[in-house]
């Protein structure tokens, strides 16, 4: 009765466990799709466009009895011209910019129905994994962060030149492993600036290399560093250092990592020193086959910003 009893309090907190990871992982994307909501709300109402294509308006309408004089002798009029042009830059650029953060709002919509999808297909067929291209799979991970990373003002850098051009994984959950690797770099940049401010310019690595029958992903960052103490613990579920922090984050990236046969590490040399997420995937579970062995290519795309 009690290994029945341990047996059903450890399958329980296993499920709390998972019903809490997916929660993390939603709350990530949601705030990411606040975040691009805010953005527009901004471009929206602090509307300097807007404001100038009135003031034209108001102008024809005061001068449309004398416009062709107006703009030829005047000199206000003679501005007309050229004030149109600028403002019809300044319209495309806006909304330019409108159309990419949209985008981005809609990817993490689709981001947030994949991960529903995922836990209502575990186990099933339809986790089968699939061909995807590395480079756009760590370009995606950053678009989820794109609005946080301009606003903090982070660059990105990724490099895949001795990485396969495709690997064969589960692409839901490599995505969301990726989220949450970036998403605590950038968190680990806050907690240095708010501690001692930031000196240099705040930035995010993202690495991809194939070694020794291992794929190489390394997320680097030059934010608050870990201990020494902490570079195992930082995995367990509910461990975390920040104030806002779930703790859940990195575990969830360490359940796929090592559900995949691979392994995952924290290395850093100490606060205020920057830290680096190393994972190792065996490319027998993520590289393409061919002829019954793993092979790859590496890919030609390579510190893309």
């Amino acid at each position: 009765m009690l290994a029945e009893e341990a047996l059903a309090q450890a399958f329980a907190q296993g499920r709390l466990e998972v019903m809490d990871t997916i929660l993390h992982n939603i709350g990530n994307a949601i705030n990411s799709v606040t975040t691009g909501i805010e953005t527009v709300r901004q471009h929206l109402g602090n509307d300097r466009v807007g404001r100038r294509l009135f003031a034209l308006a108001t102008a024809v309408r005061e001068h449309q009895d004398d416009w062709s004089d107006y703009i030829e002798n005047d000199p206000q009029g003679r501005k007309v011209m050229p004030f149109i042009i600028e403002l019809s830059e300044s319209f495309s650029k806006r909304n330019e910019d409108l159309i990419k953060t949209v985008g981005r709002v809609k990817d993490r919509a689709n981001h947030i129905a994949d991960i529903v999808r995922t836990q209502k297909a575990f186990g099933s067929p339809a986790m089968a994994r699939k061909d995807i291209d590395l480079h756009d799979a760590l370009s995606a991970a950053v678009r989820v962060l794109r609005d946080s990373l301009n606003k903090k003002g982070i660059h990105t850098y990724i490099d895949c030149e001795n990485a396969p051009r495709e690997i064969r994984i589960e692409e839901s959950q490599f995505h969301q492993m990726l989220v949450n690797l970036v998403k605590n770099s950038i968190e680990a940049i806050d907690d240095l600036t708010l501690a001692q401010g930031l000196d240099e310019t705040p930035r995010i690595q993202i690495r991809a290399s194939a070694e020794d029958d291992f794929l190489n992903l390394e997320v680097s960052d030059n934010g608050i560093g870990i201990k020494s103490k902490d570079t195992k613990a930082i995995f367990a579920p509910g461990y975390t250092t920040k104030r806002l922090g779930s703790g859940l984050g990195l575990h969830s990236a360490a359940n796929f990592v090592i559900a995949s046969g691979g392994r995952i590490q924290a290395l850093s040399k100490g606060i205020g020193k920057g830290a680096t997420m190393r994972v190792r995937l065996p490319l027998s579970s993520v590289a393409l086959q061919t002829n019954g062995r793993a092979g790859y290519q590496p890919t030609d795309r390579g510190g893309s910003r």
